[in-house]
């Protein structure tokens, strides 16, 4: 069945889910991660409110007739419950704790009977209350993506007003979405900063300038603040929007960013700002490393032309970059994956926002170059030994433009400097042995 917005698939478990669901009272559409950390907090919750989340927890979860990757009715009741509760366990500090094998109950003695159930329907405990292998996982690893998602609520508030091509005008929660990508991108940044000293050993290449972009709350810099200290090192920190650079303040009062750390106001799609503000502070982008977590997707009104000239501005100045982007899936293959990664929101709500994901390889099918593309017309020179893949979005089989990774972070250095490091290049761009 198509329509002008719409194409249903025809799988049987798709339409079954299609014809299990119905549209819910709009007072029942509730951030729940709220109303669950006052029920697992012991604040004072009224009975009418203990008795609604209790409603909300348990659920005759409709029987499961497996088909691959899909996810059919079951497993949407789940997690529509399991998000919000992984999340006021993790708001409430206790997924730290929640590792393999650990008993639940010892560490969260205020917990449901209901929320139990669902964590136990999930697959997150056995039936006695250990934490299970996926459980440690999910507790580790999920609050970044699981957060990332609630902080959309207000486009979803919007969706049928959007479907009927209303002009609706609605912002993530920049607030929500500040902590949970710093949740989310803790791994990453470890990963970059680690590839980072790895190249400093390798070359003997050493800086006195580190730059995060897209701040959030500078996980990038906190962590390489543990790495390097502030002795002889200049700390920048450089957002468009005032809540994670406001946030980030706060980091720096609370000593978990350097003291001598400044910020500033600029949009990364503008980099002559940065540039300008690193020389009137008396210091040289020539030679200054950049970490950027999924930030280059937020240039607004993108053209593969507009995105060259902004890396070529970079590169020009000597930066050294590190940037890790989402990697932008088609619906076939966001289809075919069975929905498994959280892409098909991510997408639809940059996308609205005038933003542009990129494909990690080129595609005849997509006008947009990848970045690796995008890098190497601008004179950076990508090293392969250096940057690192996720997963790939189907869970067997090499990764290539059929099967690509969810996310990457590249690993470029400015041509000038590959040379006088005695990098060689191949004619993509690209460092070769």
């Amino acid at each position: 069945m198509e329509g002008p917005n719409v194409r249903l698939s025809s799988k049987p478990i798709v339409r079954n889910s299609l014809d299990y669901f119905h549209s819910a009272p709009a007072a029942a559409v509730l951030n729940w991660a709220d109303h669950l950390c006052g029920v697992l907090a012991m604040r004072r919750t009224s009975a009418q409110e203990n008795q609604r989340v209790s409603s909300f927890l348990r659920c005759l979860f409709p029987s499961c007739n497996p088909c691959g990757w899909i996810a059919g009715a079951q497993e949407i009741e789940i997690a529509y419950r399991l998000v919000p509760l992984v999340l006021a366990l993790y708001r409430l500090g206790f997924t730290a704790g929640l590792r393999e094998g650990v008993c639940l109950m010892d560490l969260v003695p205020k917990i449901t009977p209901e929320m139990k159930g669902v964590l136990i329907t999930g697959g997150l405990l056995t039936f006695t209350g250990q934490v299970t292998p996926l459980g440690g996982r999910v507790f580790a690893r999920g609050s970044g993506p699981f957060g990332i998602i609630y902080s959309y609520y207000p486009y979803f508030d919007d969706l049928a007003a959007r479907l009927c091509v209303q002009n609706v005008l609605a912002e993530v929660s920049r607030a929500e979405n500040v902590l949970y990508s710093q949740e989310a991108n803790r791994r990453m940044f470890a990963i970059a900063n680690d590839s980072l000293d790895r190249f400093c050993r390798r070359y003997g290449f050493s800086y006195s300038v580190f730059i995060e972009h897209a701040l959030g709350l500078g996980e990038a810099t906190r962590q390489r603040f543990e790495r390097s200290g502030e002795g002889g090192m200049q700390y920048f920190g450089a957002d468009l929007e005032d809540v994670p650079l406001l946030g980030a303040k706060e980091q720096q009062k609370m000593g978990l960013l350097p003291s001598c750390m400044r910020f500033l106001p600029c949009d990364i799609g503008q980099p002559e700002a940065l540039l300008e503000g690193i020389r009137v502070a008396g210091f040289s982008p020539s030679g200054a490393v950049m970490m950027v977590g999924n930030g280059f997707h937020e240039v607004r009104n993108q053209t593969n032309e507009k995105m060259i000239d902004i890396f070529r501005a970079y590169e020009r100045a000597g930066v050294v970059l590190a940037l890790t982007e989402e990697s932008a899936l088609s619906d076939a293959q966001i289809r075919g994956a069975g929905w498994n990664t959280y892409h098909a929101g991510f997408r639809y709500v940059h996308e609205i926002s005038g933003q542009g994901l990129r494909p990690a390889y080129d595609s005849s099918e997509d006008e947009r170059y990848s970045w690796r593309t995008c890098l190497a017309r601008t004179g950076y020179v990508l090293l392969e030994e250096f940057t690192t893949e996720t997963r790939p979005l189907y869970p067997c089989g090499d990764p290539g433009p059929e099967n690509p990774p969810i996310s990457t972070t590249y690993f470029c250095v400015p041509g000038s400097l590959a040379v006088r490091l005695g990098i060689r290049q191949n004619a993509k761009g690209v460092a070769t042995p």
